[in-house]
């Protein structure tokens, strides 16, 4: 017998219709999940977000009114790195190859 476990819940904000629904409609097709809301840009993602509990939010970062990274930024009450600035401990996982010194010989 399994137990049921409780989905978590995702709140999507895209400004294009067609990534928003895209999204929603993928992940509501995956156990486990359930899409609470669609969010048309950040100012909206935030009052959805206030009434729908999300789990995880799935934010754009470029939107009109409000954009992704500052709805981000109300949302967890935390200031978040500008972009393209990592914190030291993030550079461990970066993709990239440390370049190796060349040492004239």
């Amino acid at each position: 017998m399994t137990t049921p476990t409780t989905p978590i819940r995702v709140l999507i904000a895209d400004d294009q219709k067609v990534v928003r629904d895209g999204l929603a409609m993928l992940l509501g097709l995956l156990d486990g999940i359930e899409v609470v809301g669609t969010a048309v840009d950040g100012a909206d993602a935030i009052r959805q977000a206030q009434t729908a509990d999300p789990d995880i939010v799935l934010m754009d970062l470029n939107m009109p009114t409000v954009d992704g990274v500052e709805a981000t930024r109300r949302l967890t009450g935390r200031p978040l790195a500008p972009a393209g600035r990592r914190r030291p401990a993030d550079r461990r996982h970066s993709r990239r190859q440390p370049q190796q010194e060349r040492w004239p010989g």
